[in-house]
């Protein structure tokens, strides 16, 4: 019966463990998602050059730098 008493707690605590790795794990994605950000701004898609082109922003607007076409915000 003891034995199965210190089974019961080694899973436990396995599961407690994977339990904080999956959440810590979790924290470090939204991390991920600037960098995403950050990247989706430099390519961009231009629908005038048909092309992607980095983009600069101006006054909180993103503009093409080949055409200078402003796009809008929710693109990103």
């Amino acid at each position: 019966m003891e034995y199965v008493f210190i089974a019961v707690i080694i899973i436990a605590i396995m599961l407690f463990g994977l339990a904080v790795g999956w959440f810590l794990a979790k924290i470090s994605d939204k991390d991920d998602s600037t960098t995403e950000t950050i990247k989706t701004l430099q390519e961009l898609y231009c629908f005038e050059c048909e092309i992607e082109m980095p983009v600069k922003e101006k006054n909180g607007r993103y503009y093409c730098t080949n055409c200078k076409l402003y796009h809008d915000n929710e693109y990103i």
